[in-house]
């Protein structure tokens, strides 16, 4: 059998792009030995390159490995084994490549594109294999080199981190990575998803009852995702309004304005990557003043000697203005009298105080609300103090088959406390029962201990200091509950 068994290679160390011989030679064996190649512990395939005489009669043989060098040849085993079959015996040696390349990296591992979240903290690896070892890498964003990186980069043997992601970090990377070979770079892109944040709504818009207005939101986000935008307010109902969304932009259409319309809209966009983002867009709907002509505030009274307010309440678009008079003469703040309005949105309160009253101050005070639309006026008289007006508006609020609640609004209330006083009875009785409605002042009482199914008469009547209104009429007639008996309520004529 061979003694022994030898490799040489052409070039070693090589260069990728080099085409190189690996030679196995083996010693003097008789029959000749077979020689078979391993790379790596794979089979391979060499050449025959033959046989010749050699010592004590025997022939050495020899077999050629030959191809062109890549990267992925650095530090390959070449092993060669010369075999004599008739005996069953081998001789085995190994070499290992020496192979120098320029940086390479593993573009099978490291994804083209990547998505991150802002505030998170983002780390990938991107480290060359290279021989000799890398000298440095660089880092570039969108063409530019990043030097020095920024405080929240760091670049450590191929490893990127970010400390925590913020939404201008998205962009087209490129590290380029070098050595005496050469120099080798590979990009990526970074996608920064981020949470919606509203940039821009349209100013407070001030609009004629009946015309259309168009509200505009948009946001900055990533991703930008169908239906993120939502329109909405307290308490309001919605579905006439249509909004739509264009990208990153959304518009809120309103027509056939009315006055209640008036009030500030919230945008909300959710883009379902953190907390969602609101603000708010104010319709102002201009109309003409109207004032609250309302019974309990159209007369006010007060004793001599003692402070009286008048109040007036208005509503309007835009800015009103309100103004008192006496005789066709304006009165203004002074010592006799004090003038105060307040504002919220479109409702406005105007007080008159008259201090020290006196019988000469009775009289008609009148009110008048103006803007740019038009204007409203409404006398409120002064007077001493008298018997409050009747209560008004009574309605059922409730019932059962023993009780009825029932509610009204307050009369003027002869510019002193009142409280007020239920008569009711079964339609068919001719008696009255009486009530105090307590707690004094309430507006709303329950009538309990009723017989079931039957038709009760109800009025009420205000008390003060100086007497009893007289009990409004129509009243109202009312059925407590009986068998598949729902809630029946009817004015009475008495």
């Amino acid at each position: 059998p061979p003694e022994n068994v030898s490799i040489t290679v052409s070039r070693n160390p090589s260069r990728v792009g080099d085409t190189i011989d690996v030679v196995c030679q083996c010693t003097s064996s008789n029959p000749a030995a077979q020689i078979t190649w391993t790379k790596n512990r794979r089979y391979l395939l060499g050449t025959d390159l033959g046989s010749e005489a050699a010592l004590y009669g025997g022939r050495k043989s020899t077999n050629r490995v030959r191809f062109v060098v890549g990267p992925r040849d650095h530090n390959s085993v070449f092993s060669c084994s010369a075999k004599n079959e008739e005996l069953q015996q081998a001789v085995t040696t190994a070499i290992t490549l020496d192979v120098k390349f320029k940086p390479q990296f593993d573009t099978a591992t490291i994804p083209s594109t990547i998505e991150t979240k802002e505030g998170q903290k983002f780390r990938i690896n991107l480290s060359a294999s290279a021989n000799p070892p890398i000298v440095g890498y660089q880092l570039f964003k969108d063409g530019a080199i990043l030097s020095p990186l920024p405080e929240h980069f760091n670049m450590s043997g191929g490893v990127l981190t970010i400390s925590t992601v913020q939404k201008s970090d998205k962009g087209t990377y490129t590290v380029k990575a070098n050595n005496s070979e050469g120099t080798t770079e590979f990009s990526m892109a970074i996608v920064v998803k981020y949470p919606a944040s509203i940039t821009r709504v349209s100013p407070v818009q001030s609009v004629d009852e009946g015309s259309e207005v168009a509200f505009v939101c948009e946001a900055d986000a990533f991703p930008v995702i169908p239906n993120m935008f939502n329109w909405f307010r307290e308490g309001f109902d919605m579905s006439r309004f249509t909004a739509t969304q264009e990208g990153k932009m959304s518009t809120l259409k309103i027509r056939h304005l009315k006055r209640e319309d008036a009030g500030k809209f919230k945008c909300t966009v959710d883009n379902r990557i953190g907390d969602p983002s609101t603000r708010s867009a104010e319709l102002i709907v201009k109309f003409s003043p109207v004032i609250d002509k309302s019974p309990e505030i159209s007369r006010s009274a007060g004793r001599p000697g003692t402070d009286v307010t008048l109040w007036c309440n208005a509503a309007g678009a835009p800015h009103v203005d309100i103004t008192w008079t006496r005789n066709n003469t304006q009165v203004r703040g002074n010592g006799k009298f004090e003038v105060n309005t307040t504002q919220t949105g479109a409702q406005y309160e105007s007080r008159l105080k008259i201090k020290a009253v006196t019988s000469d101050d009775y009289g008609a005070y009148v009110c008048t609300a103006t803007n740019s639309k038009g204007s409203d006026s409404h006398s409120i008289t002064l007077a001493g103090t008298t018997k409050p007006y009747p209560p008004y508006n009574i309605n059922v609020v409730n019932k059962t088959a023993r009780s009825i609640t029932i509610a009204w609004k307050k009369g003027f209330n002869g510019g002193l406390s009142q409280s007020f006083r239920i008569r009711y009875k079964p339609v068919e009785a001719s008696g009255y029962v009486f009530r105090d409605v307590e707690p004094y002042g309430a507006l709303s009482y329950k009538l309990t201990g009723l017989q079931m199914d039957v038709e009760y008469e109800i009025t009420v009547l205000a008390f003060n200091d100086k007497g009893e209104s007289a009990y409004p009429i129509p009243g109202i007639t009312v059925r407590t509950m009986g068998r598949n008996r729902g809630l029946q309520t009817r004015t009475s004529t008495k």
